[in-house]
């Protein structure tokens, strides 16, 4: 109750408006802050990631797909000028393993020049059902023996296109046909294995620096190269969209979740990075907003504080001074209101009565007068002049003579 009782003073009113005031306009304009500060930089933020998305998929493109690509285009090309490379797509092997060898050093060579990117380099003969690998050398395979990714070979036999990326055990693979261009029916396979660290250095580089934040490939199929499966990639491997992003948990952790498309191979590049640091830089502006928000409150709060003070204390001295003269006349007072209300209404029933009591006695007074005029009482005009306003009677300079 006393608190409330505070609110009767005039002091502690002005200073309840101003905090009121101050804090209603404070919220106003950071709220009006935050919202539009935070909500146009969290769009900058998605920008610039899908910016460094696109700069990291034109990275992986030109330097690992589209380089393999051009690795195989050459090596179909070596094989379609030198007869020797070819004679195994077409006869058999009896009569013919010195072409075995040169074939095999021709992979080695290829797969060494480019050691950083190739694993290894093999060629899968349709007619022969062997395999000559830049690694493994020479195998022939069984009539009942499987061999996954040229299993594809009957695929080119169907369909136009000439090459295919695969994910190969947890490697990726480039499958493609020979001859190529397609011209009639396919004779064999070309298949280039990319080392892991090719793509694998490169995500994790360009993941950036968060502990939690990752970059990934997921194939057309939904697999994912180079990584064990994750939860919360699901609706990239049922999207068919090239580029989106989308809130999911991913291993428990709330993440964005950014991908775009590999032209050459149809792959996604996935990005997923934890909520909490995809947002840093905007929580902390978020934070340095409420931080000016709320010193820009307290300033406020104590600047009010001193300028109420100093047009309150005037009042206040006068109160004091009223309260020491009529103290047991406005007792009942609550605030300075009352207390100048109280003030009034007391001095206007004593003006009343003098007033009261002056016009009783004022025929008294002028007898009094014309005695002291008479006696000649009044030495000096001023003194004259000054009882006539007193009388009502005008100036002295309104007489121009006097009859006694």
């Amino acid at each position: 109750m006393r608190f409330f009782k505070m609110f009767n003073t005039v002091f502690h009113r002005l200073l309840f408006s101003n905090l009121v005031l101050i804090v209603l306009l404070t919220l106003i304009m950071v709220g009006m802050s935050y919202i539009y500060v935070t909500s146009n930089f969290n769009a900058e933020v998605e920008k610039m990631n899908t910016r460094m998305l696109n700069f990291i998929k034109n990275s992986i493109e030109e330097n690992v797909f589209d380089r393999a690509q051009r690795i195989y285009v050459e090596t179909v090309v070596q094989f379609t000028k030198e007869e020797d490379l070819q004679v195994l797509f077409d006869q058999p092997v009896e009569g013919n393993h010195a072409q075995i060898y040169e074939v095999y050093n021709v992979l080695r060579d290829i797969a060494s020049a480019h050691a950083e990117l190739i694993e290894s380099l093999e060629i899968y003969f349709k007619r022969n059902h062997i395999v000559i690998s830049s690694q493994s050398g020479y195998k022939k395979l069984e009539d009942n023996e499987g061999y996954t990714y040229f299993d594809w070979s009957s695929i080119f036999d169907s369909e136009l296109k000439a090459f295919y990326w695969i994910n190969n055990q947890g490697k990726a693979s480039l499958v493609g046909s020979f001859p190529y261009p397609l011209s009639g029916s396919n004779k064999g396979t070309i298949a280039i294995h990319l080392r892991e660290s090719a793509i694998a250095n490169l995500l994790a580089e360009s993941a950036g620096s968060g502990e939690m934040s990752r970059m990934l490939i997921v194939t057309a199929d939904g697999s994912i190269p180079f990584h064990h499966d994750l939860e919360g990639v699901d609706g990239i491997r049922s999207s068919s969209l090239n580029d989106h992003y989308y809130l999911a948990d991913v291993q428990g952790l709330m993440s964005m979740v950014s991908y775009t498309t590999l032209a050459n191979s149809g792959w996604k590049l996935v990005n997923i990075t934890p909520v909490e640091q995809f947002y840093q830089k905007s929580i902390a502006i978020q934070r340095t907003i409420l931080l000016i928000g709320l010193v820009a409150m307290i300033l406020g709060l104590l600047v009010s504080n001193l300028l109420i003070g100093h047009v309150y204390n005037p009042l206040k001295h006068i109160l004091n001074r009223i309260r020491k003269m009529f103290h047991s006349e406005i007792t009942e007072a609550k605030n300075e209101y009352q207390v100048i209300d109280s003030l009034i209404d007391n001095l206007s029933v004593k003006v009343s009565d003098l007033e009261s009591t002056l016009k009783e006695y004022m025929p008294v007074v002028k007898s009094r007068f014309v005695e002291d005029l008479l006696k000649g009482t009044f030495r000096r005009a001023e003194d004259l002049e000054e009882k006539l306003r007193f009388l009502n009677m005008g100036s002295l300079q309104s007489y121009s003579h006097f009859c006694v």
